[in-house]
């Protein structure tokens, strides 16, 4: 099985990974250095590269040459870096990305690249080998020489490395050379489950509608484990009519695990979770247009603690739990379940008043699933249908929560991974309603490393 692990201390650093419509897998690690908003700026890099990987065919022969993966990383990043220019009224040009990233191909065979100083490290635990990618020597001359344009990157300071061989078990992405950033992304295969922290699963897809457009995703995903055994995960999903709403999404997840990693007692959690974003987009949006960034977006989250499982939700999207005698139950439905037209945000003056929030004991659930609305609508309004309005209300639930627990039971098979999951969220109905959909799967019945 795959497990992606983050490390990222500084702003400046962002990584995502997801698994394409074709099978392909995708990971990258960027940092911005050396301007302002290098965080806004990371993220839009970061979901540049996933986006051209999305729409990314190896079929084609002529893309799976060198230089023109490198043309075409560079001019997806120098697109989005552009276009926050633009949202921000920045007058100065936008910071140079680094970049490691991991892509497998069609023929079985992977490929590395590097964009600045970064460094994919590929290793083998079982051959005992590695293979090491380095920043082009041309990078070092272009910084040496003043030659870098902050504006134009030539595109031979990125390097891309083809490599046949698929038996590595550890891929390590650093957009720095120096180990001492400690920031990192790291892929591997695991085959032991056999320890004290409970199996947790994520896929993050762009739909169609945003892919069609060359938009970026605008959901966000994450969660942390704690070595006492406390479990946080939470999801957001960016409003699509909102400019640059997946940074609201991001802003989310951060402060949502921040609550979680200051051990915020349940009582006063809901209040300064929605006080905490209600500063940090402040923060934001200082010094920027009034409609630069609008961090529209939803959340649902879950926090276990000593015993203890606690759900917030505010907004679409649902939580649902499987028993241990195989159960499903809502644990948390979307406010507007009856009223699609209209959902709740967190930055929106009557948050309070739409934060859902309840706490059950731990072992009431073996497994816990997070999904955005993307997923279930895609199920709930598409699924086998020819005629949506001859289709009762009742017959559309009894189907998502058929859907729901076909994923429950397909996460009990040994090769149950992120991957997996992404395979039954990206599934056609899925992809004709056209949204970004995400989910978190969490299972206390299977233990990771």
């Amino acid at each position: 099985m795959i497990v992606f692990t983050r490390s990222h201390h500084s702003p400046g650093c962002y990584s995502e990974w997801m698994r394409t419509a074709n099978g392909q897998i995708v990971a990258v690690s960027c940092k911005a250095r050396e301007k302002e908003n290098t965080a806004l700026y990371a993220y839009a890099y970061v979901h540049a590269v996933m986006t051209l990987f999305r729409q990314y065919s190896t079929d084609d022969a002529a893309k799976t040459k060198k230089n023109e993966l490198a043309k075409l990383i560079l001019e997806y990043c120098q697109y989005a870096g552009q276009k926050l220019d633009v949202s921000l009224e920045n007058n100065m040009v936008h910071p140079i990305p680094y970049i490691g990233g991991f892509l497998t191909l069609s023929n079985d065979q992977t490929m590395a690249f590097t964009v600045g100083n970064a460094v994919v490290t590929m290793a083998s635990h079982a051959e005992k080998t590695e293979k090491r990618m380095m920043p082009s020597f041309l990078w070092a001359g272009c910084m040496k020489k003043k030659q870098l344009s902050e504006r134009h990157l030539p595109f031979r300071t990125v390097r891309v490395y083809p490599v046949s061989s698929t038996s590595f078990d550890h891929v390590a992405l650093m957009p720095e050379k120096t180990d001492a950033a400690k920031e990192s992304l790291v892929m591997e295969s695991k085959a032991d489950r056999k320890n004290a922290f409970p199996a947790v699963y994520r896929a993050v897809i762009t739909g169609r509608r945003h892919v069609s457009k060359g938009q970026y995703c605008q959901d966000c995903a994450d969660y942390r484990l704690a070595k006492d055994g406390t479990v946080a995960a939470v999801l957001s999903d960016g409003a699509g009519g909102g400019n640059h709403s997946e940074y609201g999404a991001r802003m989310n997840v951060d402060v949502f695990l921040r609550c979680c990693e200051d051990d915020i007692p349940f009582d006063r959690f809901g209040s300064e979770l929605l006080e905490k974003i209600k500063d940090t987009h402040e923060e934001l949006q200082r010094g920027k247009p009034v409609d630069g960034i609008q961090a529209y977006a939803t959340l649902m989250g879950v926090y276990i603690k000593d015993g203890v499982l606690m759900w917030f939700h505010i907004g679409d999207g649902a939580i649902y739990g499987q028993k241990h005698n195989g159960t499903v139950e809502c644990i948390s439905d979307a406010e507007n379940f009856q009223v699609s037209n209209r959902t709740y945000f967190t930055i929106e003056a009557d948050a309070a008043e739409h934060l859902y929030t309840g706490r059950i004991p731990k072992e009431t659930y073996e497994k816990i699933l997070i999904l955005t609305d993307g997923v279930y609508n895609g199920y709930r309004d598409n699924a086998g249908a020819h005629d949506e309005r001859d289709i009762p209300e009742t017959e559309r639930n009894n189907r998502v929560m058929d859907f729901i627990c076909r994923i429950f039971s397909q996460s009990d098979t040994e090769d149950f991974d992120d991957v997996r999951l992404a395979e039954w969220i990206d599934s056609e109905e899925i992809l004709r309603y056209g949204d970004d959909h995400s989910a978190i799967l969490i299972d206390f019945g299977r233990r990771e490393n």
